[in-house]
């Protein structure tokens, strides 16, 4: 690792490593935080490095101390996910040859998306003449006078926050990278590549014309194969619909489509654009397909290298929502009752299938959706008294009294609720109870 002032992130980098490799070192370019006393505490090597603006240099730098037969490197902002810790040990064997393994990157955001995948060459072998190119976005190459590297595709998975993260140190982060990525341009203006990258920088500062700019010139230069060409046309799909240039973006997100069909991000573009054009029909075709092409991408792994995760249960979520603006509640509301008992299923989906059961007149499943809404949330005195208007239309006055007892709690001041509560006791026979909610109601 190569780290400088991280001491907000490193911790939690090193504790998901911490059991797994046998060695950390830390190549620090300058911090003044805690950064280097929190890599102690893990027991890490401490190496000090002058920063030279050009990261390949310092990682080239770092991997000298490495006495193992593999390495894997990190950024101070990613950690090894869990089910990756045994994963890294199956991948490790033995072997005379060079093997470079390329992972995958979950960049976790602050949209819609649960995150957007990137990958990388992350894990190779040590002391096979395999090092790092590229002053910013460094890339693994292979001295000429070693075999060349056998690339293996891991399962191993990182997770990256650094996109989600805010404030000071995103601004820091921000300007050094561009600067940088604006030198490489300059030093390398036919690589497709390096507009890539500084376009996608552009996007990430919210200067999008800027970063189409790049992203035409990176698809003009033609230098990628299908899976980089169609991830470059979503991401300069995604730039058109932040200039709200719909149009282009669609075209760009099915121009993605025709390079690789089983994708999510393409298809996440046209439901945006369709959504907001307010075609419902083919928002859903577009939900249904990234179902689909997600359940793909969990079991068999990328096809692109910027494809997106969305949660299942979300797309499904959504889904529901469009058929409702469609008006086929009845499709709609079977939805939203299988999300109910799910992780996702939270008063969002509640408050979305309550009002259509009782549009459809499906009592029994309103009262299981109130029931299961008061019980995360025992505030919702609105989902008491629709609660509580049930049974008394259904004349089941005993339940109905145990709702708007506990509703009174809540508004001991609300005469409606006192005297309703007081209807109820005397149906049941209950006359000194109701008498005295009445004088209280008075």
């Amino acid at each position: 690792m190569i780290v400088k002032n991280e001491q907000e992130f490193l911790a939690d980098c090193l504790e998901s490593v911490k059991n797994v490799v046998d060695q950390i070192i830390i190549l620090d370019t300058g911090s003044t935080d805690q950064t280097v006393n929190i890599a102690k505490r893990y027991g890490a090597e401490i190496h000090y490095f002058n920063w030279c603006d050009d990261f390949s240099v310092a990682r080239n730098e770092s991997i000298k101390h490495a006495t193992s037969d593999w390495i894997l490197w990190l950024d101070a902002d990613e950690r090894l996910a869990p089910d990756s810790k045994l994963q890294i040990r199956k991948e490790i064997i033995s072997t005379k040859k060079p093997i470079i393994y390329q992972v995958q990157i979950n960049n976790k955001t602050n949209d819609a998306a649960s995150a957007y995948i990137s990958t990388a060459y992350r894990l190779f072998t040590n002391n096979k003449g395999i090092a790092f190119k590229g002053r910013i976005h460094e890339q693994l190459a292979h001295d000429p006078n070693y075999p060349r590297p056998e690339t293996r595709r891991s399962k191993l998975v990182i997770e990256h926050l650094g996109y989600a993260v805010e404030g000071e140190l995103k601004s820091e982060k921000s300007e050094r990278n561009l600067r940088l990525l604006q030198k490489t341009v300059e030093e390398n203006p036919s690589s497709a590549y390096a507009h890539y990258t500084l376009g996608q920088q552009f996007s990430l500062n919210n200067e999008h014309h800027l970063a189409i700019a790049h992203f035409i010139e990176a698809k003009k230069l033609n230098q990628f194969d299908n899976a980089m060409t169609a991830s470059l046309l979503n991401v300069l799909a995604e730039s058109f619909f932040k200039q709200k240039d719909y149009r282009m973006a669609k075209i760009n997100a099915q121009e993605s489509l025709q390079k690789v069909k089983n994708q999510v991000g393409a298809y996440y573009m046209l439901y945006r654009v369709a959504e907001i054009e307010g075609d419902y029909k083919a928002a859903i075709d577009a939900v249904e397909k990234m179902i689909t092409n997600g359940q793909l991408l969990q079991k068999n792994g990328w096809q692109i290298s910027t494809d997106v995760i969305i949660d299942e249960d979300k797309l499904n979520y959504t889904k529901a929502v469009l058929l409702e603006k469609l008006g086929d509640n009845s499709a709609a509301f079977g939805i939203l009752f299988k999300l109910i008992n799910k992780t996702f299923g939270g008063e969002d989906v509640l408050n979305k299938a309550i009002p259509l059961a009782l549009k459809l007149s499906r009592i029994p499943e309103a009262i299981y959706c109130l029931n299961k809404l008061i019980q995360i949330n025992p505030a919702r005195q609105d989902a008491m008294d629709t609660l509580g208007v049930i049974y008394m239309k259904q004349q089941n006055f005993p339940e109905a009294i145990k709702v708007y007892e506990k509703l009174y709690t809540f508004s001991t001041n609300n005469q409606n609720v006192g005297r309703r509560l007081a209807g109820l006791y005397l149906k049941m026979g209950d006359e000194e109870k109701a008498a005295q909610l009445l004088q209280l109601s008075a």
